[in-house]
């Protein structure tokens, strides 16, 4: 009884002429929906089922469902340890020391050093200066050992020029 039509979308009605086509695109939902349309009894077919029957039916499964149930049982077993995880982030920075080097006091050309403790390595450092600038020539500060691709354990200042004046390096150490 299905017609051909030339239209882009079928009509209600073409749907309801084919009840199977219309149980399996819209289900109980759509049979319900074309009930309401008007189209119950037999316009979509002797076996159809109107909104009021699958309303009914419906709240009949849920009280099949729902007196299947008993009483709940008691719990469980505790389960076997489960697998290790996978590991977590990397923790906060470790804590770092500033450790002085001697205060170095002269006329002349001055070098103080200062060194982490063991266990330790430097991530920085620098100096502390007291001089009359007119008289200094040259200071500075740099890792010891000053070697390629060495580990720095500490940290050197030097100062050069004439006239009193004082030094003191430091270092940033942290742990290995």
């Amino acid at each position: 009884m299905n017609e051909t039509r030339t239209e882009q979308s079928p009509s209600v009605l073409e749907i309801a002429d084919d009840r199977r086509g219309a149980m399996r695109s819209f289900g109980a939902a759509g049979m319900a929906f074309l009930g309401a349309l008007g189209l119950h009894g037999t316009s979509v077919g002797k076996n159809a089922a109107n909104a009021n029957e699958v309303k009914h039916q419906s709240r009949a499964r849920n009280k099949r469902r729902k007196s299947k149930l008993g009483p709940a049982g008691p719990p469980g077993s505790t389960g076997p340890e489960g697998s290790v995880g996978p590991a977590g982030p990397p923790g906060s920075s470790p804590t770092s020391k500033i450790r002085y080097g001697n205060s170095a006091t002269g006329s002349g050309p001055l070098i103080s050093e200062a060194q982490c403790g063991p266990g330790e390595h430097a991530v920085g450092g620098s100096f502390y200066v007291t001089a009359s600038f007119s008289t200094v020539t040259g200071h500075g500060d740099y890792p010891t050992p000053l070697e390629d691709g060495g580990v720095p354990t500490g940290w050197a200042a030097y100062i050069g020029g004439s006239g009193d004046k004082s030094i003191q390096a430091y270092v940033i150490c942290i742990p290995n």
